[in-house]
């Protein structure tokens, strides 16, 4: 197993997602809980910030460019479609795996800023797989998260 500084090295720039699914409990099946065609980047920097966006397209255009104009139903309609967080991040060695925490500075949803979103990281080549180490809603036994790197990382 690498360390933890040789996981974080391979982490940094700039990863853009290939997947998103959610594993149900009951039976196993995958399912899209963000939506299919989900577009994401997620970027770590070499001091330990990270940036997590998730964007499903198809959004209606706001009449105006000005955010502040957008009515009510425009502004709701970005916020289902639209994710995002930035903060700090670092890696820990367990056995037989990596764990990434990211450690949520600022967030779209209000109440993940202060809260840590642990993952547990795969790498391979240019692929990176991120899941969640223990359920995160009732019915969901994990999510996994799948990324490509471009392949001048």
């Amino acid at each position: 197993m690498e360390s933890a500084l040789a996981i974080r090295q391979s982490l940094i720039g700039t990863w853009s997602l290939g997947e998103y699914v959610a594993i149900r409990k009951d039976n196993g099946e995958n399912f899209h809980p963000l939506g299919l065609g989900l577009q994401g980047s997620l970027l770590y920097t070499a001091d330990d910030s990270v940036s997590v966006h998730f964007m499903q397209p198809g959004m209606a255009e706001h009449v105006d460019t000005n955010p502040a104009n957008a009515t009510l139903n425009a502004q709701n309609g970005s916020m289902r479609h639209y994710l995002a967080y930035c903060g700090t991040f670092h890696v820990d060695e367990g056995v037989n795996q990596s764990q990434i925490t990211h450690q949520i500075a600022l967030c779209n949803i209000p109440d993940w800023v202060g809260q840590s979103q642990r993952r547990i990281a795969r790498l391979s080549g240019n692929q990176l797989e991120l899941s969640t180490p223990e359920p995160v809603l009732l019915d969901v036994s994990h999510i996994l998260c799948s990324y490509l790197i471009p392949q001048t990382h």
